[in-house]
C-alpha cells in the first residue's frame, strides 16, 4: 500500500520543481477553475505543461497542490492503491493522482473563501 507521505512526497518535489523561485502574487480568479480541472482529467501533468499554462492556472495549480500538501501531512492514515504512483515523480503527476485530485477537488475550500476577499 503507498502512504499518504509517499503521496505527498511526490506532489512536494513537483511543486518544488514547478514553482521555485516563482512570485505567484495577487488574488486568485476561480473563475478559471473549472478548465483547471477539464484539463488536469486529461491524464498527466508535466513541468512543462504547467509552465505553459496561463499565470492564473498556474496561481490555481500552486493553491491546489498546496492544500493537497497540506492536506495529506495532516491525514497520514489515507490508504492509496500500490500502484497509485507508478506514473508520477518529480517531474510529472500522472493519471491516477491527478483523477484522485480532480475527483476530490479542494481538501480545503474554506481557505479560497479567505483568498477571494
Amino acid at each position: 500500500m503507498v502512504t499518504s507521505q509517499a503521496v505527498q512526497e511526490v506532489i512536494f518535489n513537483f511543486t518544488q520543481r514547478v514553482f521555485i523561485g516563482e512570485k505567484n502574487k495577487g488574488k486568485l480568479n476561480m473563475s478559471k477553475e473549472r478548465g483547471l480541472f477539464d484539463f488536469l482529467s486529461g491524464g498527466e501533468l508535466t513541468q512543462i505543461q504547467a509552465h505553459q499554462m496561463s499565470i492564473n492556472h498556474q496561481k490555481l495549480l500552486y493553491e491546489l497542490l498546496t492544500q493537497y500538501i497540506l492536506f495529506l501531512s495532516m491525514n497520514p492514515e489515507l490508504p492509496f492503491p500500490e500502484d497509485f504512483l507508478d506514473e508520477s515523480d518529480e517531474t510529472k503527476l500522472g493519471k491516477q493522482l491527478l483523477q484522485y485530485v480532480c475527483e476530490y477537488r479542494w481538501p480545503f475550500p474554506q481557505q479560497l473563501k479567505k483568498r477571494r476577499s
